[in-house]
């Protein structure tokens, strides 16, 4: 791991919601994340990597971001289990862009979007997903 990462990974404390810094990245909402006691009683590590350009991640599916919301790097030396609380701000501009659509939550795995929630209200305010994919997930909002 680089040093740059080492200085900037950061403890979850469980059950405690953590509004993601935008140091390393430009966090473009709010987000926070949240992770429950885990079943080995090991600690949930994270860091917030550079911002991914949306163009340069392949996708075959039919996930198309609108925006990018921030590249949160899980790390735990074991299986993340329960998984972490990831909590997005739905802004106003998201809605704009929307026009009426629903917005789907998505994360890249490094070849396609994985869309871990669909059928989000186009309105402002917050939704949330799980995720327990160790390493660098940039995520994104669709529409």
């Amino acid at each position: 791991m680089a040093k740059k990462e080492l200085e900037s990974k950061k403890a979850l404390t469980p059950d405690q919601e953590t509004e993601v810094p935008p140091d390393g990245a430009a966090v473009t909402s709010k987000v926070k994340i949240k992770a429950p006691k885990q079943k080995d009683g090991k600690t949930v590590y994270y860091t917030v990597g550079e911002r991914a350009e949306l163009s340069t991640l392949a996708d075959p599916g039919s996930f198309n971001p609108g925006r990018f919301i921030a590249n949160i790097i899980l790390d735990k030396e074991a299986d993340i289990d329960p998984p972490v609380e990831v909590i997005v701000e739905i802004t106003t501009e998201d809605v704009k862009r929307a026009a009426g659509k629903s917005f789907k939550l998505a994360y890249h795995d490094g070849n396609r979007w994985v869309i871990v929630k669909t059928d989000i209200a186009s309105k402002a305010g917050f939704a949330s997903y799980e995720l327990s994919k160790r390493g660098d997930p940039p995520s994104g909002i669709s529409p």
